[in-house]
């Protein structure tokens, strides 16, 4: 945990719980966090703050997740991108029973490969 005090984590949750819920256990995790419910808000925060990792939703209002993701890239920044939360975490937990989870319809139905860095 010693690592984790100077890394800035930017969550972007259009769910005010569950985004609260998250950077609340990152913080206890000595995680910096930023909060942000839209990918909008997070962009902002990106061009302002040097953002180590950024945790986001997919459907959101407005910008998706993985637009998200791709507007970091085209920035050319070196930010670590996690996309689609809800469905990565409760992928880690079902593969820690030995319970196999297949990707979201909306990440199985994209024409192409996005270049974004991780994707749940």
């Amino acid at each position: 945990m010693k690592d984790n005090v100077n890394k800035l984590v930017l969550v972007v949750e259009d769910n005010i719980q569950y985004g609260q819920m998250l950077a609340e256990a990152l913080s206890n995790y000595k995680y910096s966090t930023r909060l942000e419910f839209s990918a909008t808000g997070g962009l902002d925060i990106i061009r302002r703050e040097k953002v180590d990792i950024v945790l986001t939703d997919v459907d959101m209002p407005g910008i998706s997740g993985i637009d998200l993701a791709q507007h970091i890239m085209e920035m050319y920044l070196e930010i670590f991108t996690l996309i689609s939360l809800k469905e990565f975490i409760l992928s880690f937990a079902l593969r820690l029973f030995g319970v196999k989870t297949k990707p979201s319809e909306k990440l199985k139905s994209m024409s192409s490969p996005q270049p974004v860095q991780a994707v749940a």
